[in-house]
């Protein structure tokens, strides 16, 4: 068994060699592509893509360790992906245990301090997110509602959510094809995280290649099971560029 178990290893460590020519953050011509085709679909101008996190259950916790419990009580490990229109995933970050809150894992993932510091995103350009994610001038997010919303904010809310929709779908493809995510049996850290980017690689070119994505899909149920309201300031850019778009018709 332990040999078997090897050579998994060695499989899913030669798959996540490949993440950086499969998992690719667009070009500055291929955002403007994406943000077209987006448009048309939700009249949104300037979105290149949307981001998300789901918690990958374990059979066990590492090491018996609590922080591996999420708000639902079961053990797990997060895994942040951002992915375009046609659910490819375009940046994905894992390993933060399950009872970290979804900001907080955004926050200490490289995608937040290279858009922090302009390196990702063509000028107008932004991805799309729910309230647990702090507001920024690259990601827009729904507002809360505390029963007080214009009816212009409830209908951005409901545009937005409505294409936020795709990544839902990219996790239901990654767990209903990937059935091991489901209960990973691994106990090593290192080893679990590169399982997880190896299934992100392997959907990846599943997409590529036009593979039967919906054949596989399954219902998640377990998107942000830490939802809760976003611990860090907005940003006063973000909180400006949101108004804009509440605003279009």
């Amino acid at each position: 068994m332990s040999t078997v178990h090897g050579i998994i290893k060695d499989v899913f460590k030669a798959i996540g060699q490949q993440s950086k020519k499969v998992i690719k953050w667009p070009t500055p011509e291929q955002q403007r592509q994406t943000a077209e085709e987006i448009e048309e679909n939700c009249r949104l101008p300037g979105v290149i893509g949307f981001i998300g996190g789901s918690h990958i259950q374990l059979s066990s916790a590492l090491q018996g360790e609590k922080d591996y419990f999420n708000r639902k009580g079961f053990p797990s490990i997060q895994l942040q992906i951002v992915v375009d229109h046609t659910l490819k995933i375009i940046n994905c970050y894992t390993g933060w245990p399950g009872c970290v809150h979804d900001a907080r894992v955004l926050r200490n993932s490289g995608l937040y301090h290279k858009s922090e510091n302009g390196d990702m995103f063509l000028q107008n350009h932004f991805i799309l997110g729910d309230n647990a994610y702090p507001l920024r001038n690259w990601l827009i997010t729904t507002f809360k509602n505390l029963g007080n919303l214009t009816r212009q904010q409830l209908k951005f809310n409901k545009r937005l959510s409505s294409v936020r929709q795709n990544v839902e779908r990219a996790f239901g493809h990654i767990k209903g094809r990937f059935r091991r995510l489901r209960d990973v049996p691994l106990h090593d850290h290192k080893d679990i995280c590169t399982m997880i980017y190896a299934a992100c690689i392997l959907h990846n070119l599943c997409v590529q290649y036009n593979d039967d994505l919906d054949g596989y899909i399954e219902h998640v149920d377990d998107v942000h099971p830490n939802q809760f309201p976003n611990i860090y300031q907005n940003g006063h850019a973000g909180i400006v560029r949101r108004l804009q778009l509440v605003n279009i018709p």
